[in-house]
């Protein structure tokens, strides 16, 4: 288990003041990167802008004790390189620096770059997250998490390190934590509390996506990811996943009887044709809903790929235009350039679940 707390920001900011412009090229408040608590305005040492400090030295979280306690302060600049193999010193404000070079930050024994969350200034796909503990009170500064596959993160991300996040999310490279390890589908995650899950608290290859049904209440449970691939009614050989793939629903070890692998973009309120390779294996009869979005017919379960058809019809038995029905179930990619006000059905706030913390 890790001694900091991972804490995602995703902050939307209009504007931002001051007259420079941060990593990425994005205007950074000045106000807002001195945080008092971290004594950032007291030693003029910034960890962004690498200012504050002498020549050869950076600046830098100190780790000086074994709680995580940590402060930022000027030490002499490591060489490790971004995406370098990097460790800390001893604890203590003389010794508990990374050796990794100026403007980076050991994550998970991985040089990162030092970024601010809002705006976010990582350049790119990465994503800055902020780290509650590691960066003293503050989670003004985070590090640049690679953009990752969550369904093959072992390609794209570090040893020791998977690929997660939540729907409507880009997918990022962190670490697994060590209780996380062995959690796979059906299994309780690993979170900051009972009955609570980590982002990351799942063993790779899975996610703490869906609660057990749609009744209330119903616990969290670790959920695997698949390759998914267009299904329906008269085409159904890649139901459990894109056969031959290696990541079908059985490989990931979700075997009960009903599973299915469905597109992941199904769960997003925000429709990402960037997930149309990213897929999740579930039980559909398990959640029972107003799918339809009609309210003169009763709820019913998800329906299964294998009954939908290529065209969506609605109640009154007209063909819904440019909607397929298995599209519109999940069971088929979002379209790139698609009309963005057709509707989807999507499993309401129910039975998915959006876990806001991460462990190292």
């Amino acid at each position: 288990m890790g001694r900091a707390v991972l804490v995602v920001l995703w902050v939307a900011v209009s504007g931002a003041c001051g007259d420079d412009d941060g990593p990425g090229g994005s205007p950074i408040d000045a106000e807002a990167l001195e945080d008092p608590g971290c004594g950032a305005r007291s030693s003029g040492c910034n960890p962004v802008w690498q200012t504050g400090c002498g020549v050869g030295e950076k600046c830098t979280p100190i780790r000086r004790d074994a709680v995580g306690d940590s402060v930022l302060g000027c030490v002499p600049a490591g060489d490790v390189a971004t995406g370098g193999v990097c460790a800390y010193g001893p604890d203590g404000e003389a010794t508990g620096s990374d050796d990794c070079i100026a403007g980076d930050v050991c994550v998970a024994g991985i040089c990162e770059r030092i970024c601010v969350t809002a705006p976010d200034s990582c350049e790119g796909r990465s994503l800055c997250t902020g780290y509650d503990g590691l960066f003293c009170p503050t989670t003004t500064y985070g590090s640049c998490s690679a953009p990752c596959d969550p369904v093959d993160g072992a390609t794209s991300c570090a040893v020791g390190s998977a690929c997660y996040g939540n729907p409507g999310e880009p997918f990022r490279c962190n670490p697994i934590p060590e209780a996380a390890t062995a959690l796979v589908h059906g299994d309780a995650p690993y979170g900051p509390a009972a009955g609570a899950a980590y982002v990351n608290g799942c063993a790779f290859g899975y996610l703490p996506l869906l609660v057990a049904t749609s009744g209330a209440p119903s616990p969290i449970l670790c959920t695997a990811t698949c390759r998914p691939e267009e299904t329906y009614a008269g085409s159904t050989e890649n139901l459990d996943g894109l056969v031959g793939s290696g990541f079908t629903c059985a490989d990931r070890g979700a075997t009960v009887a009903g599973t299915e692998c469905h597109y992941f973009w199904s769960l997003q309120t925000n429709r990402r044709w960037e997930d149309n390779d990213v897929g999740f294996c579930w039980q559909p009869s398990s959640y029972v809903g107003d799918w339809d979005r009609d309210p003169s017919t009763p709820d019913a379960p998800w329906p299964s790929c294998t009954t939908l058809t290529t065209a969506l019809v609605d109640s009154n038995g007209d063909t819904i235009p440019d909607v397929a029905e298995h599209r519109y179930y999940g069971c088929a990619q979002v379209l790139l350039g698609e009309d963005p006000d057709v509707q989807y059905a999507r499993p309401p706030a129910t039975p998915v679940s959006l876990p806001a913390r991460w462990s190292l």
